[in-house]
């Protein structure tokens, strides 16, 4: 059941948090800053020592046509990798840097335990609907389902 224009906005005004925005946008620039402070005394201290770190590029997760992908509890998302549409991450799988997990004409779904290795693609179409288990070569009739769990996933026979 989806929200009417009024509902929504209604929904947001009883979730707003107490006190004026702008005392909360006051407070957040002055969080910041005091946490920019810290982090420059840190590497003054620390002085030909110090690391400083650069922020990856963040993971992207799309939402097409209403799908939104769904990550299952104690899964790990590389920071670099690409969740669109409709894929589900079973508990416990993995989606490794640079990986690209596409769901906008079909879902796609990796098993419990499972893991979809560095840089791998998975979209459709794929020559066969399903990815082969482990051990490779798949001893099983093709098409096989993608089981659970599969360490080592193969796209292509």
């Amino acid at each position: 059941m989806s929200l009417t224009a009024a509902q929504r906005a209604n929904l947001a005004w009883a979730n707003r948090p107490p006190g004026p925005q702008a005392m909360w946008s006051a407070l957040g620039s002055a969080t910041r800053a005091l946490g920019q402070a810290m982090d420059k005394l840190g590497i003054a201290l620390e002085g030909d020592a110090a690391y400083i770190e650069k922020l990856p590029i963040p993971t992207t997760v799309v939402k097409i046509d209403g799908k939104a992908p769904s990550i299952g509890e104690a899964s790990f998302v590389a920071p670099s990798a690409n969740l669109i549409g409709a894929v589900q991450l079973g508990p416990g799988a993995s989606a490794w840097y640079g990986a690209l997990l596409k769901g906008d004409t079909k879902p796609v779904s990796v098993g419990k335990l499972s893991s979809v290795g560095e840089h791998a693609s998975v979209t459709y179409p794929l020559p066969y609907p399903y990815l082969y288990p482990y051990p490779y070569p798949c001893p099983y009739p093709y098409p096989y389902p993608y089981p659970n769990p599969c360490p080592y996933p193969h796209l292509y026979p």
